[in-house]
């Protein structure tokens, strides 16, 4: 299955559209104000992992339940250097085989690196911003 990274509140449309619903795991970094719908997504046993918070959230129990899923939250400060090393080598090697494809949203020179910044912090921002030289 897929796992999309979420973060804008058209997320939930876009998914469904490329057709890969429902999804294992959901990750979400930074805005948790679409966690509620987006718990719709989760396929059965799936999870949301929260890696950034900004605020409270508030979500309807029964998404979760009907999935039998989770929400489980995490912050890179508690991670050991071998569980960082791991963590990077996990992310290269599905980098590499395709596993994991990351939403790239624009590209942007590196001299606009603050432009970039504010870009990703956007309401209805979704995917990343490269920065070229």
């Amino acid at each position: 299955m897929a796992v999309p990274d979420v973060a804008a509140g058209q997320v939930l449309v876009r998914v469904r559209a490329a057709g890969i619903n429902p999804v294992d795991r959901v990750y979400i970094a930074g805005s948790l104000e679409n966690l509620g719908r987006d718990l719709s997504l989760l396929a059965l046993h799936g999870r949301v992992i929260v890696v950034e918070s900004r605020g409270p959230v508030e979500i309807q129990p029964r998404e979760l339940m009907n999935c039998d899923g989770d929400i489980r939250a995490m912050t890179g400060f508690n991670v050991t250097p071998a569980e960082h090393a791991s963590i990077h080598a996990a992310v290269a090697a599905g980098l590499e085989i395709g596993t994991l494809r990351p939403v790239v949203e624009g590209e942007l020179p590196l001299a606009d690196a603050a432009v970039a910044h504010r870009a990703v912090l956007q309401h209805g921002a979704m995917g990343k911003i490269v920065l070229v030289p």
